[in-house]
């Protein structure tokens, strides 16, 4: 019977440093980088993939900052698609790759507005990939430009609305944008009307005046539970029925939901008192998740003391 074994496309011309690179083995790939010819560190895969953007793609960045350190040019390599390893950290969002080329000059200058063979850059690739915090770093660090088009007329801002991520996610890629003045692609500006980050804001002001009602009355609630406890006080000693480990757990609870819901109002009106659309943003989420946390330990604490048995 006549077998036959079949590798993944993915393997198939791969060197063995492309394999060290995607294990992230620092001392092989030194190892191979001083032993083996310098065209190891050229040869491409069946899908057009360096070493370096292997390397890249898994997060190593330690890796593929040696390998830039060893071959310099190497950061001008091209895959399939004709994108450098930073379209590929940025298409798999992994931030410490993209912080380690924002802080090369040489790196930020060659790289960052750099366009594939569809026009995109790695901005238009990190906002598709629904990456907020890969988009703000090549705005803010980076300096990338936002006005780039690419092969369908599309602007990185364009791509926001497009992407499949979820509604907050999306939410924060616009905010992020307009925040550092991203545009939508060129159009007939009488036949639109205009919108700013301002209009977000607004939104988010007028909604935390009255998540911050909310928030108080979860720690009045929270407090006010500190003090009437279930099963009330013994009359011969004043302590409470609900002694020992419990006691002290379901108090725990109490005062975790009172600090985190005081911590929500806090930063409620941080993110109202803010200039930027970002700030905004941001003391805006954490507020929530800070009042779904004091929340949830609140109710956690009054099923802790309604099973408790009497």
């Amino acid at each position: 019977m006549e077998t036959s074994s079949r590798r993944p496309s993915g393997q198939q011309r791969s060197s063995s440093l492309h394999f060290a690179s995607s294990a992230g083995d620092r001392s092989i790939v030194h190892a191979l980088l001083r032993a083996a010819p310098p065209t190891t560190v050229y040869k491409k895969d069946s899908a057009g993939l360096s070493a370096l953007h292997v390397a890249a793609r898994m997060g190593h960045h330690r890796v593929a900052k040696g390998m830039l350190r060893s071959y310099p040019d190497a950061a001008e390599l091209r895959d399939g698609n004709g994108g450098t390893f930073l379209h590929t950290v940025c298409r798999e969002r992994q931030s410490s790759v993209v912080s380690a080329v924002i802080k090369s000059r040489t790196l930020r200058g060659l790289l960052l507005d750099a366009q594939d063979r569809n026009g995109n850059t790695a901005l238009h690739l990190a906002v598709a990939a629904g990456a907020p915090g890969v988009v703000e770093s090549l705005l803010r660090k980076g300096e990338a430009r936002a006005d780039v088009l690419n092969s369908d007329g599309d602007t990185a801002f364009d791509l926001a609305a497009a992407s499949s991520t979820s509604s907050f996610t999306m939410v924060r890629l616009v905010v992020t944008l307009v925040a550092y003045g991203a545009q939508l692609r060129p159009q007939r500006q009488d036949q639109l009307t205009p919108w700013s980050g301002h209009d977000v804001v607004q939104g988010i002001q007028r909604t935390s005046d009255s998540l911050a009602v909310v928030a108080v009355l979860i720690a009045t609630s929270a407090f006010a539970a500190g003090f009437n406890v279930p099963g009330g006080y013994s009359d011969a000693t004043g302590q409470v029925h609900l002694a020992g480990k419990l006691f002290f757990d379901t108090l725990f609870l109490d005062m975790f939901a009172v600090a985190t819901s005081v911590v929500a109002v806090i930063l409620l009106v941080y993110g109202k008192t803010s200039r930027s659309a970002v700030g905004s943003f941001k003391s805006f989420a954490w507020a929530l998740q800070c009042m779904w946390v004091s929340l949830m330990t609140l109710i956690l604490a009054f099923y802790v003391w309604l099973w408790w048995p009497w």
